[in-house]
């Protein structure tokens, strides 16, 4: 999503006091799921609401009977990392009475806690590694597979098919979980490594201070920055540009350019966990602690990258997603043109689009780009804006048509010529395979496959097929290499053609008649 700009002033506006170490935090809508640890089996998990940020209210807390290292939420669920007893599930579906509905133990010490559809993904401390829990049913989890990874596995992330395990001293581990029950190990990225955040191709990383790396090839990951603002570092949060690094305090790095990352703040001391949620960031850090990073700027504009909407008959709509609280507001303006960077050959913005409104004078551009005006009169809220589309027509790239079959009455036939007429707009073709059956009591018996010229599976006479299949014309094409079996007078009583029509979306060709001669 994009949003104005935060421009950072950060300030501790809420404190709730915890009896113990308050050593990691998750937020989801209105709680935040900290995790209170006394270093012993006192520890608890501890559910705060936070839809006051200035004064934090705690509505339940959870004892396991282990140290409580971490909570990762999804839907009604917690998933709470117990160190030496394993992985809890709990069910938060009523916040302020949370139960317990399974324990499963892992190997080693459970740290860290990651969950993705059915599966939960854990660091599990030395001889644990990688483990892979099924949770599709909360009150059964089951082993699916694991790695024992050679360092202490601290925190991980997992995106798509690809596991990162922050491995402390042997580094970043990459592997490959497209089948769960198997993880691969692709390679390991040297040097201490205790935590890591993966957006789109980059790895943040922590641990021997802060590491961005292209991980655009998973089994070669590639340096691109560091910050040497970073002491250590461990949990990581990376949002909207801005990388949240819980420090000897926290620290906030602007990573919009990863090959120069920027420390643009930091606040508080002894900072062990780090959530941020727009212009808040909660904070596990011995209590826990809201800070509230500073306030939007006034207004902010949004260009897009240039949109290869590839060959159209023309743009109809635009529409989008976003969200506009009270004294904010989102406007869009378009504008398209047939060269891959704009010039002055490309149309003049259409300002002030609505929502689903009419761009079709943009007309048949290849190529386009949106640009959002955000404002608020508020700068303690954003508007945020989710989605753009831009809706254009084309016709398919490609469609069949099958003849019915004809029955030539003859056993024997020779197959000389095959020919049609054709109007064939610029990227656009017409393709057209034939296959060949003999009698059987009156119907086809069993066909032959579909061919071209050369007889094999998949290829087609076309008046662009010059050479192989002999054809000549334009509008009115003839072919005059056919298939070996057409000729041999054998098997041929019955045939059908099939015409397959091609475009590259701006125009359709047409078929006004096709002949076969024999």
């Amino acid at each position: 999503s994009v949003g104005l700009k935060l421009n950072f002033s950060p300030s501790t506006v809420g404190t709730l006091v915890t009896s113990y170490l308050a050593s990691n935090v998750h937020v989801a809508g209105n709680y935040a799921y900290v995790t209170d640890d006394s270093g012993n089996s006192a520890s608890v998990q501890r559910i705060i609401n936070i839809s006051n940020p200035a004064a934090p209210v705690q509505v339940a807390a959870t004892s396991h009977s282990a140290r409580v290292i971490d909570t990762f939420v999804s839907g009604n669920y917690a998933y709470v990392a117990i160190a030496d007893a394993g992985l809890a599930i709990v069910d938060i579906s009523n916040p302020a009475a949370p139960v317990t509905r399974s324990t499963y133990n892992t190997p080693s010490w459970a740290q860290h806690v990651q969950v993705i559809g059915n599966y939960a993904y854990v660091a599990d401390w030395v001889d644990g590694g990688l483990q892979i829990i099924n949770v599709s049913n909360p009150n059964a989890p089951t082993f699916v597979g694991s790695y024992n990874s050679p360092g202490t596995a601290e925190r991980l992330f997992v995106s798509g098919n690809i596991a990162y395990l922050a491995d402390g001293t042997s580094g970043l581990a990459i592997f490959d979980i497209s089948n769960p029950a198997a993880p691969v190990l692709l390679t390991t990225y040297p040097g201490t490594t205790s935590g890591v955040y993966i957006v789109g191709n980059y790895a943040y990383v922590t641990g021997s201070g802060f590491k961005i790396l292209n991980v655009s090839n998973p089994a070669a990951p590639v340096l691109v920055g560091a910050s040497s603002d970073v002491a250590i570092g461990g949990d990581i949060y990376v949002n909207e540009g801005y990388a949240y690094i819980a420090d000897t305090s926290l620290k906030v790095i602007n990573v919009s350019d990863p090959a120069s990352p920027t420390l643009v703040a930091s606040h508080e001391s002894g900072v062990y966990g780090v959530f941020p949620v727009g212009r808040y960031a909660y904070l596990a850090a011995s209590d826990f602690k809201v800070v509230a990073l500073g306030n939007y700027a006034a207004s902010g504009v949004f260009t897009s990258s240039v949109i290869d909407a590839g060959p159209h008959v023309g743009y109809t709509t635009l529409g989008y997603t976003a969200t506009t609280p009270t004294n904010t507001a989102i406007t869009l303006d378009v504008r398209a043109g047939n060269t891959p960077s704009p010039d002055g050959s490309w149309t003049a913005w259409q300002t002030g689009v609505a929502n689903g409104g009419n761009i079709a004078a943009l007309g048949v551009n290849r190529y386009a780009q949106y640009r959002a005006n955000l404002s608020t009169s508020d700068t303690t809220v954003t508007p945020l804006l989710q989605d753009v589309t831009l809706n254009y027509s084309r016709y398919a790239y490609t469609a069949a048509l099958v003849s019915s079959a004809y029955n030539s009455a003859s056993l024997n036939n020779l197959f000389d010529e095959l020919a049609w007429t054709q109007t064939l707009p610029a990227g656009t073709e017409v393709r057209i395979q034939i296959q060949t059956a003999p009698n059987n009591a009156g119907v086809p018996g069993t066909w032959s496959t579909w061919v071209g010229p050369d007889s094999t599976a998949g290829s087609y006479w076309s008046s662009a097929n010059t050479f192989s299949g002999g054809c000549s014309g334009a509008a009115t094409v003839t072919c005059v290499t056919l298939a070996n079996f057409l000729r041999d007078s054998l098997n041929d009583q019955w045939l059908q053609y099939k015409v397959i029509l091609v475009s590259d979306g701006s125009a359709t060709p047409t078929l006004a008649g096709i002949g076969l001669t024999y």
